[in-house]
């Protein structure tokens, strides 16, 4: 089966005198450009429709035509080829839960100040899994730190490292914010993954620095 999505066109489509079939086009040579993760996870944020129409634009750019069974074969090869793994699936968990957890202490913390401190941590994993699901993954650095991109244009990336405390190379330091949310969870998943016996398939922050989130986790619900 030919892999339409990946080959690159020769020629730029354009055609002025249907809109949705210019807005096609320009869609289809966004998400030609996206390079792995990212372009996996912009397949799956598509609906059934947008999957169809990306499909058949890509066919007809090639010169071919098509035929609705075509078409749904290379969606399901597609959804199959794009779909989470089950480090992603639980990475993703692990944010949503952590979200909620904070979201969850904010709501009963007595004092401003542990409300203010919760609702900052909600808001950082809910970030965090914004960008994931975008398409934003850590890169594991030869030092043990962790390389993310910045959510602003022209910005330094972020670089988090553990020094006694996940901290970050950028404004925020300590404080939590989005990546360092998301290398927390990142570690919180791998736990979750070895304790029912599925090995992760890379390296975790657990085995460059401290159990932190766990621990953090811990003195949560102590204090509850």
């Amino acid at each position: 089966m030919i892999d339409i999505l990946t080959i690159l066109p020769s020629d730029t489509f354009v055609t002025a005198a249907e809109r949705l079939a210019a807005a096609d086009a320009a869609f289809l040579a966004t998400f030609v450009s996206l390079k792995g993760e990212a372009q996996a996870a912009r397949w799956r944020g598509l609906d059934y429709g947008s999957k169809f129409r990306l499909v058949v634009r890509r066919i007809e750019q090639l010169g071919m035509s098509w035929e609705g069974n075509v078409v749904e074969a290379q969606i399901a090869k597609y959804d199959a080829r794009f779909a989470l793994g089950p480090l992603d699936q639980a990475i993703e968990g692990a944010l949503e839960r952590l979200a909620c957890d904070n979201g969850q202490h904010a709501a009963t913390a007595e004092t401003k100040d542990d409300r203010a401190y919760f609702r900052r941590a909600a808001t950082s994993y809910g970030n965090a899994l914004i960008e994931y699901r975008a398409g934003v993954r850590p890169e594991l650095l030869a030092s043990g730190a962790w390389l993310l991109p910045s959510r602003r244009a022209g910005e330094a990336p972020h670089i988090v490292r553990m020094d006694g405390d996940w901290v970050c190379s950028c404004k925020a330091h300590a404080s939590m914010h989005w990546p360092i949310a998301l290398i927390i969870s990142i570690e919180v998943a791998n736990d979750d993954m070895q304790r029912f016996d599925d090995p992760p398939s890379k390296p975790t922050p657990a085995e460059l620095g401290q159990r932190l989130c766990a621990a953090r986790s811990r003195l949560y619900r102590e204090a509850a």
